[in-house]
């Protein structure tokens, strides 16, 4: 049985210009996920993770913190189906 999850989340506040995407990729690649993380036009991020559940709560607690500078005011958590196909956690511009 396959124990891996993915995940979509929006996050919004003041997430761009802190380095939230850097922080995010960097949290992920070392928590061992795949996917990737990107700037939106209204200002939020959105991020795809899959991995052991373990990680991506993992994640998803370090998203809703971020990094110094950031202020998350809200984190819409979706699941969504297990690609597979990826290989790394990257930015997307």
């Amino acid at each position: 049985m396959n124990s891996r999850r993915r995940i979509h989340v929006r996050v919004t506040g003041i997430v761009q210009g802190v380095g939230f995407r850097f922080f995010v990729c960097r949290v992920a690649q070392n928590l061992g996920l795949v996917g990737y993380v990107r700037n939106c036009v209204d200002e939020s991020v959105v991020l795809e993770a899959e991995g052991e559940p373990n990680g991506i709560s993992a994640l998803v607690e370090a998203v809703r913190t971020g990094p110094p500078g950031a202020d998350v005011r809200n984190t819409a958590t979706h699941p969504r189906p297990v690609h597979g196909s990826e290989d790394e956690f990257e930015i997307r511009w």
